[in-house]
């Protein structure tokens, strides 16, 4: 399981990520897909931000922990480039845990219009 945390910025490029088992994929828009295979943390473990290529540029905290078996991270949340009409749920979101594999739903998501 991946416990999410957001950190909103406003006209950051977007971004999406998706879980597979404890494999993390982050695509930035315009960019490939980075893929991180979380599995080999132990219990207790801690991976530090520097020790992750690319981690820059959508990690917002120093670290990723395994703690009782749930991947910790926070990571950033596109906003649009205006920040008048952006409920506050949004521009401060809770945690989510995400216990299914597939994209891991965002609080901006509630920005955009129907598909």
């Amino acid at each position: 399981m991946f416990r999410f945390d957001f950190f909103p910025v406003l006209g950051a490029v977007p971004k999406s990520y998706a879980v597979q088992g404890r494999v993390l994929t982050v695509t930035i828009q315009g960019q490939a897909p980075l893929v991180y295979d979380l599995t080999p943390m132990v219990e207790g473990g801690i991976l530090l931000a520097a020790d992750i290529p690319g981690a820059e540029a959508w990690l917002h905290s120093t670290e990723i922990t395994l703690w009782e078996g749930v991947l910790h991270l926070c990571v950033e949340d596109a906003l649009p480039a205006r920040e008048d009409d952006i409920p506050r749920h949004i521009r401060h979101p809770d945690s989510i845990d995400v216990t299914t594999n597939g994209p891991v739903p965002l609080p901006s998501d509630g920005l955009k219009g129907p598909a």
